[in-house]
């Protein structure tokens, strides 16, 4: 079991899943609504809780979670499953490289040790507030200025145009 108190469910788990949410759908051309991302985030972060009490190795946890944020996206969002997938995963993988960056950044700026880290809860909570912060301007500008790895919605708007041309 992994010793992830309740508190970080609402400073760590919840920042986590509204980004890659939030991010991911803006990568692929939706426009996220945030009352749906908010509930996506409140249940994926319960159900992350949940999981973290399963006595999983380290790393097995976020293994779990990712389909667990797919499934409550397609529900929550009304998105299909093929674009709710490339969301999350998009937004996993732009969180990866960030934590890399930061995991590895941090420690060097604020001269605290992961162990340091670990033993004091309020340094649990601020360690990746840079991290999210960065994130957020992320998702902010590429939303604002339409930075799209694929747009989705777009390409399927060309599919229903091609085929309605088809048929007539």
């Amino acid at each position: 079991m992994n010793d992830f108190p309740f508190y970080l469910v609402f400073c760590h788990s919840m920042p986590e899943i509204a980004l890659v949410t939030t991010l991911g759908m803006v990568l692929i051309g939706f426009r996220p609504e945030y009352k749906k991302i908010l509930m996506v985030t409140l249940l994926g972060a319960l159900i992350s809780y949940c999981i973290r009490l399963l006595p999983l190795p380290p790393g097995l946890h976020g293994v779990f979670l990712v389909p667990v944020v797919i499934a409550l996206v397609v529900a929550c969002c009304r998105m299909d499953l093929f674009a709710a997938t490339l969301a999350v995963f998009l937004g996993v993988i732009v969180l990866s490289i960030a934590e890399g960056i930061f995991d590895f950044l941090t420690p060097k700026i604020s001269g605290f040790t992961f162990q340091d880290v670990a033993a004091n809860p309020l340094l649990r909570v601020l360690f990746p507030l840079p991290e999210y912060i960065f994130l957020t301007v992320v998702t902010v500008i590429a939303g604002r200025f339409r930075w799209r790895i694929v747009n989705l919605r777009e390409i399927r708007d060309l599919e229903v145009q091609v085929k309605g041309r088809e048929k007539g």
